[in-house]
């Protein structure tokens, strides 16, 4: 009832043609020729479907499903991708081709819950290759590579889909097989599986990504001095040591010739300042000696050179630190440089003869945990090569428990690193690593893992974990029959014309677990260095400028002024002195304005006045004492004068120095002196 020409119109998710599912399912038609239209054709019929939690694909409540029966209650707003994507697009795809068939269109799933591990997709295989709900550990292979549904005679002998409306429970005596019809979830389609059940074509191509914790910070004090870290302690000394030699030498040779150096104690810090400016290149002073100078070039050339050889070696510095041993992809576990933690069983790796490869680290999970297909993996990377050995952790779940066994996951208000009681799943194991002994990293489907790396920071504000490295070792989810059936051909022809509509696209924007959606990749810093690494820097530099800030304004405003400074004060003092002549000098005008007068006076009386003491004569005498005082005054002005223009360090009054006394207190008078 297949319309293969149908089929070949379809699309693998990620651009992949049919051919290599064509293959499978055409091979696989030989088999089933023989078959009844029970085990191929879906119409009128309930399926038993059991799954297992794993988010985002399936979101279910175990707290809600009774005898492992989950009702749609238990799946809440959102059961997940695979959970929506099964009862609404494949459901009513399955239907529409019972409707094309002339078959009974009603078609019926019931979800089922294994009893223990609920969250192991590898359980929930072994349900339906063991054909009951009860033993979901290792599955009973019978004849090789087949299961007890796939054995005629057995009792757990797969005998089809039970009709609808029927086996509404767990030995329901209406029921036609003991155990579940199929494997629905985040089910990778393996080699061990394709062995033991019959799958689907894929609805969606996964691949496994790594994922670390963020690198521990370095010690503070050692990225404070990072800056330093191109020369060793041992030659940052030596550069030290020979700045003070050259220091003694110059005080030696050049304080008591060099006028470019300061006199007195002063010369001990102004040749420091020689000294230290040299080596950064810029000299604050020439030497005045032949000694001096051949000191001054030995000092320079060592500048030249150090100042070049730190360049060169900052960039070999910095290579060295973006290649030291960091987590950047699953490369770097191969080598067991650094620790991984997988959900699969516990072994003693040094017995003589170890059950598995690799070095086992401990973890939670006891020597019957169902071995994951990451940890199938990891085996079988290391049986193809003696090169390869992984250092691992082991746990029984992805996610947290509480001490009730509830889901425990990072909220904004809940951390699972301290709850008390809580057992740790893969990501906690991780994310709340603090020791050098817990695990660096751990490798799940991408998927699974941007969706919940991305609700992590949604729900904490932070990256707790990051993805690193490339995507690897593409799988395909599917859907899983017991062996030997015909149903996983109308489901495959429904999941790749869903695939052709861009069903899944849509699901995977809407649950962002695309590797574009990721919000939390660790990127390596490369050639750089960041604020943290270069603040010693900063703080070096800030002290010597507090210091050098303090000297000054000491030197400035309390305790002592260098030779010939001079300060505001003696400025303020220097112009206090100016004014108060400026005053006297008024006052002498004035004087001379009004004896000016008295003379014009005298000279209209002086033929009725006689040679009296109140005569010419007299009047002529006191004017010429007015005269003297005013030169005197004249030449205390010029003094003024000359400190205030010391004081000033102006030009201006060059011009006083030229003329007489009077002259000066005339032009200032505005008078002209011949009068």
């Amino acid at each position: 009832g297949v319309n293969v020409a149908s089929l070949s119109q379809g699309k693998m998710i990620g651009g992949r043609g049919l051919a290599r599912c064509l293959l499978v399912l055409l091979a696989s038609l030989g088999e089933v020729a023989t078959f009844t239209p029970a085990f191929s054709v879906p119409c009128g019929k309930r399926f038993r479907i059991m799954t297992h939690e794993a988010p985002p694909f399936i979101n279910v409540d175990p707290a809600l499903c009774v005898n492992q029966r989950c009702p749609a209650a238990a799946f809440g707003d959102d059961g997940g991708l695979t959970y929506n994507f099964v009862t609404k697009e494949l459901k009513v795809q399955l239907e529409a081709q019972c409707v094309d068939a002339g078959e009974d269109a009603i078609i019926e799933f019931e979800w089922y819950l294994p009893p223990s591990d609920r969250s192991s997709a590898a359980g929930a295989v072994n349900l339906v290759c063991n054909g009951d709900f009860a033993t979901n550990g290792v599955a009973k292979l019978l004849n090789g590579t087949t299961c007890p549904s796939a054995t005629p005679g057995h009792a757990n002998f797969y005998n089809g889909p039970s009709p609808k409306g029927t086996c509404s429970s767990i030995g329901d005596a209406a029921c036609l097989s003991t155990g579940p019809d199929m494997v629905i979830g985040a089910v990778h389609i393996v080699v061990d599986r394709v062995a033991i059940l019959q799958f689907s074509a894929p609805f969606m191509t996964v691949q496994q990504v790594t994922v670390k914790r963020e690198e521990p910070d370095p010690d503070l004090l050692e990225t404070m001095t990072g800056f330093l870290g191109p020369f060793n302690a041992n030659l940052w000394g030596a550069i030290g040591l020979e700045c003070v030699f050259m220091w003694i030498f110059f005080l030696i040779v050049e304080t008591t010739v060099n006028e470019d150096i300061a006199e007195g104690w002063h010369a001990y810090f102004d040749t420091w300042y020689w000294v230290v400016s040299t080596l950064a290149c810029g000299a604050d002073k020439a030497p005045a000696t032949m000694g001096g100078k051949i000191i001054f070039v030995a000092h320079a050339l060592f500048t030249l050179i150090i100042i070049a050889t730190y360049t060169g070696a900052v960039a070999a510095y910095l290579t060295v630190q973006a290649s030291a041993e960091v987590i950047v992809g699953f490369e770097s576990l191969k080598g067991g440089a650094f620790s991984t933690v997988v959900r699969g069983p516990s072994w003693n790796s040094e017995a003589a003869d170890p059950v598995y490869k690799g070095k086992y680290l401990g973890g939670n999970a006891g020597n019957g945990t169902i071995a994951s297909n990451q940890f199938k993996y990891f085996q079988a990377l290391q049986e193809s090569s003696s090169k390869i050995s992984f250092k691992m952790m082991t746990t029984q779940r992805m996610d947290s428990r509480d001490a009730s066994g509830a889901p425990l996951r990072f909220t904004s208000t809940v951390d699972p690193c301290v709850a008390a009681g809580a057992e740790l799943g893969a990501y906690d194991m991780v994310a709340c690593a603090t020791a050098e002994e817990d695990p660096r990293s751990l490798v799940f489907d991408a998927p699974s893992v941007y969706f919940e790396l991305n609700r992590i920071k949604k729900e904490t504000g932070m990256c707790k974990l990051f993805t690193v490295g490339p995507e690897f070792n593409p799988t395909g989810y599917g859907i899983g029959f017991p062996y030997k059936t015909a149903l996983h051909l109308p489901f495959s022809q429904a999941i790749l014309t869903q695939k052709e509509l861009g069903v899944f696209e849509t699901y995977a924007d809407q649950y962002n677990i695309g590797s574009s959606e990721s919000q939390c990749t660790w990127n390596p810093k490369g050639l750089e260095m960041t604020l943290t690494e270069m603040s010693g820097i900063f703080i070096l530099v800030g002290l010597v400028f507090f210091v050098g800030f303090t000297w000054g304004w000491l030197e400035r405003n309390w305790y002592f002024h260098p030779a010939g400074e001079t300060t505001d004060a003696d400025r303020e003092a220097a112009l206090e002195k100016e004014a108060e002549g400026d005053k006297e000098l008024v006052a002498v005008k004035e004087d001379i304005d009004f004896k000016d007068d008295e003379a014009v006076a005298v000279a209209g009386k002086v033929e009725d006045d006689a040679e009296g003491p109140d005569g010419v004569g007299s009047q002529l005498d006191e004017l010429q004492d007015q005269m003297d005082r005013i030169e005197d005054l004249g030449r205390q002005l010029l003094a003024l004068r000359g400190e205030a223009k010391g004081a000033r360090g102006s030009n201006g009054d060059a011009a006083v120095a030229e003329k007489t006394p009077l002259q000066h207190v005339m032009s200032v008078f505005g008078q002209d002196a011949s009068k």
